[in-house]
């Protein structure tokens, strides 16, 4: 894997680490072996967590409110990119979040089955 890695989870079993790389939810076997991607979201992944039984992986990202799939999404984010307005206009706070504009996404929790697939939107 050439991204570093962060949030490292433990499944409930202690079988399994969920994780995060190159913006996606992954897991491995404690070993480094047998590693799998999740998540697979133009808008990426992060800080996954287990569900008690170890089935689910909960997980945080940014998404458009508007869009019920990550093609909206990915088509938002495309037709943002391709703007030659890149100005930002606020008429309340918090505007601009450390790094980054914080415009007409929001970060939103998703549920994906452990094994991979689509999450529920």
């Amino acid at each position: 894997m050439a991204s570093s890695s962060s949030s490292p989870r433990w499944s409930p079993d202690g079988k399994w680490v969920a994780f995060t790389a190159g913006g996606q939810i992954w897991t491995m076997k404690p070993d480094g072996s047998d590693r799998k991607q999740v998540t697979k979201l133009s808008s990426g992944g992060g800080q996954p967590v287990w569900s008690p039984d170890g089935k689910w992986i909960a997980f945080s990202s940014d998404v458009y409110p508007e869009c019920k799939d990550d093609a909206c999404n990915e088509a938002e984010d495309e037709k943002a990119d391709k703007s030659k307005v890149k100005a930002h206009v606020t008429d309340r706070l918090l505007f601009k979040h450390w790094v980054e504009w914080r415009d007409r996404k929001r970060t939103h929790v998703f549920v994906v089955s452990s094994g991979g697939g689509l999450p529920a939107m």
